[in-house]
């Protein structure tokens, strides 16, 4: 989930600042286009783990589980909400945990670090470097 969920936010945080095709390739899975942002701006974490740890809070709630294989592909070709409906997860629940959840605290760390306690810009620190 915490691929997912830093997937998600880096998505969020990218959509007003970068041209639709970073975004897009962030979406499908290509997050690591980031890594010169992370290094020069390593601020960039925060709203990442704060998005894996609210939405890590249902995974543990809803005992969600995937399989070895699947660990670590988060939301790329659907892996982990695949694992997860073999395991037994309803649709509904699956959308919740790994688009609706993720999302509402991306957002919400967007209001909090950048607009609440300032502590970024993210038409600065989300501008993608390469």
């Amino acid at each position: 989930m915490g691929v997912a969920a830093t997937a998600i936010a880096l998505v969020v945080y990218s959509w007003n600042v970068n041209k639709s095709g970073v975004t897009i390739a962030i979406a499908l899975g290509g997050m690591k286009i980031m890594m010169p942002n992370l290094f020069k701006h390593p601020i960039i974490l925060l709203p990442c783990l704060f998005t894996a740890i609210i939405s890590a809070i249902p995974v543990a709630l809803l005992s969600i589980s995937g399989t070895p294989q699947s660990a670590g592909f988060g939301i790329v070709g659907m892996v982990g909400p695949l694992a997860a409906m073999d395991a037994g997860l309803a649709i509904p629940l699956v959308l919740l945990c790994w688009l609706v959840i993720p999302a509402a605290a991306a957002l919400l760390s967007k209001v909090l670090f950048e607009k609440m306690l300032k502590l970024f810009d993210s038409r600065i620190v989300f501008k993608f470097l390469g």
